[in-house]
């Protein structure tokens, strides 16, 4: 857990220094420390004094809360713009606020080792996050496939495909391993956060890697010269 949130933290201060500031880049950047933010809370739930664990439960669960909606925000700056992401951000800003100060909004959180286990209270609200975290994937892959197999980009769409698949790699790369693994046994689907967030370490390397650096070349090919 502090491995891997020392590694997301270096990537996101990476990007930061290394390209320009963008919508893209800074969208990549907040991913980086929402997905280190939850490592680093997993990490204190384990080794903390446990009065604090509950604490560090809303931390985690308010750093992942908005990886949905930046993913949508992230898809729409390389595929095109949509009102899914003002929704999103409508829905994160509403659990953000709700794990921050409303009492019994989570559960005590578990440390198994490999994982945390951070219950959310029952109730509609906790449909709703399932609903919305499952929803917003799913759409974003859904968007991203789409534009990948379609032949003829639309007007004014100028990144490659090869980027828009490295992106749908990127989910791919978490949402696959997880579901297997929530197929096999009932104990990861009580830890799914924790599962979804270990395996996104692979989404990290891929955005760090290959996703921003192609972005950040075909963004400067599409400035017109001066």
């Amino acid at each position: 857990m502090l491995a891997t949130f020392l590694v997301e933290t270096v990537f996101a201060i990476y990007m930061g220094l290394r390209y320009a500031s963008s919508v893209f880049r800074n969208l990549v950047c907040l991913i980086l420390l929402c997905l280190a933010s939850f490592q680093l809370a997993e990490y204190q739930v384990c080794v903390g004094p446990r009065d604090t664990a509950p604490i560090w439960g809303r931390f985690g669960l308010i750093g992942i809360t908005m990886l949905p909606a930046l993913g949508m925000h992230l898809i729409g700056a390389v595929t095109r713009k949509s009102i899914l992401t003002s929704i999103g951000y409508i829905i994160a800003g509403f659990y953000v606020l709700f794990f921050a100060f409303i009492p019994g909004a989570t559960g005590q959180p578990e440390c198994n080792g490999n994982y945390v286990i951070i219950q959310i209270g029952s109730g509609w609200y906790n449909v709703l996050f399932s609903a919305y975290y499952w929803i917003f994937i799913l759409l974003a892959m859904v968007e991203l496939t789409l534009r990948l197999t379609r032949r003829d980009p639309p007007p004014g769409f100028g990144f490659s495909r090869q980027l828009i698949a490295l992106t749908l790699a990127g989910y791919l790369s978490f949402t696959v391993p997880m579901g297997i693994a929530a197929l096999l046994t009932s104990e990861v689907r009580r830890a799914i956060p924790s599962v979804m967030c270990g395996f996104a370490l692979i989404l990290a390397i891929i955005l760090t890697v290959y996703v921003t650096p192609l972005q950040a070349e075909e963004s400067f090919a599409m400035k017109p010269a001066t």
